[in-house]
């Protein structure tokens, strides 16, 4: 049995794939928030005039969180038991 604990009210404790999938959407949503959390930060720092250097390391970080919830949204799509509809 696997115990997985996100913050105080958050807990997984089965290996169920409906639950690994709650987990990976739970880590997925962490990363968007990031996200937003940095694209604050990056124009925070183009007001106060920071370096193209400074701002380059914001926008790496982002395009790393970016592929993260694309990598998660894959991993997601093999746990959940849910088919996306195709059109």
């Amino acid at each position: 049995m696997y115990r997985f604990i996100l913050g105080a009210d958050k807990q997984y404790d089965d290996k169920s794939k409906n639950s690994i999938a709650a987990l990976i959407a739970e880590n997925n949503q962490s990363e968007q928030d990031a996200i937003k959390n940095y694209e604050v930060l990056l124009s925070c720092l183009k007001d106060v005039g920071a370096t193209d250097e400074q701002l380059a390391v914001i926008e790496e970080i982002i395009a790393d969180e970016k592929n993260h919830t694309v990598l998660l949204n894959q991993l997601l799509q093999e746990y959940d038991e849910i088919e996306p509809k195709e059109d």
